[in-house]
């Protein structure tokens, strides 16, 4: 997806391994495409270099990106076994990336990257973080990267839960299998 997802991967990835949990298979290399529209493009380009390809996507809300997407597997660009959502890691209908950190901990990134003090008590604890967000904010779109770059210039300050920590280690795991 984008560069905040590829923030959050190599952060948690790096962390993981630092106390002896899995993270990333070190021959992988994160490539943020931009979302699933521009997956067969990416695909395409790299297919010549016989790289093996795993798309990490977010649970998709444009029928049309699903269709793209599944042309892809039917035309064998991409293999439906090298597809993996967030909702699949997490046990939801629905999952962007922000939703494998507990809410209260990617609320502190939100705040801390927009000034702003939305409380745990604002939102829903069994709906999608981002939607309920952009609710929040008058049903404006906000810059997704603004709360990962957040993240990387006060990582010595933050600490994640247990929680976190073991949904990006199942999600790596899962990861790792598909390559």
């Amino acid at each position: 997806e984008g560069i905040s997802d590829l923030v959050y991967l190599n952060h948690f990835s790096t962390l993981l391994k630092e106390n002896g949990k899995k993270g990333l298979n070190e021959e992988i290399t994160i490539v943020p495409v931009g979302g699933a529209d521009k997956i067969a493009t990416f695909i395409s380009l790299m297919r010549g270099n016989e790289l093996s390809t795993v798309c990490l996507l977010d649970t998709f809300t444009d029928q049309s990106a699903e269709a793209r997407l599944k042309r892809m597997v039917e035309q064998k660009i991409i293999a439906d076994k090298k597809i993996l959502f967030y909702h699949t890691v997490i046990g939801q209908a629905y999952a962007d990336i922000e939703d494998l950190f507990s809410k209260d901990e990617y609320l502190a990134l939100y705040n801390g990257a927009f000034g702003k003090s939305v409380q745990l008590s604002d939102l829903s604890l069994d709906q999608p973080i981002m939607t309920q967000l952009k609710r929040l904010n008058g049903n404006k779109a906000f810059n997704h990267y603004a709360p990962a770059n957040y993240m990387a210039k006060n990582i010595g300050t933050l600490a994640f839960s247990e929680e976190t920590l073991q949904r990006f280690e199942n999600l790596f795991q899962l990861i790792n299998k598909k390559i």
